[in-house]
C-alpha cells in the first residue's frame, strides 16, 4: 500500500513541476516582451541620437 501512495506522491510532483515549468517560461516571456525588447529599442533609438 505505502508504494501506491508515493507513486500517487510522485505523480502530483511531476504535475507541479509541469506546471512551474509552465510558469517560468510564461514569466520568462513577460519579462522579455515588457523589460528586454522595449531596452533594446530604446537603446537604439538613443544610440541613432549620438
Amino acid at each position: 500500500m505505502s508504494r501506491k501512495r508515493y507513486a500517487v506522491e510522485g505523480t502530483c510532483y511531476n504535475k507541479w513541476e509541469e506546471k512551474f515549468k509552465l510558469v517560468r517560461s510564461v514569466v520568462d516571456w513577460t519579462i522579455a516582451l515588457y523589460f528586454i525588447i522595449p531596452a533594446l529599442i530604446f537603446g537604439a533609438m538613443y544610440y541613432r541620437s549620438l
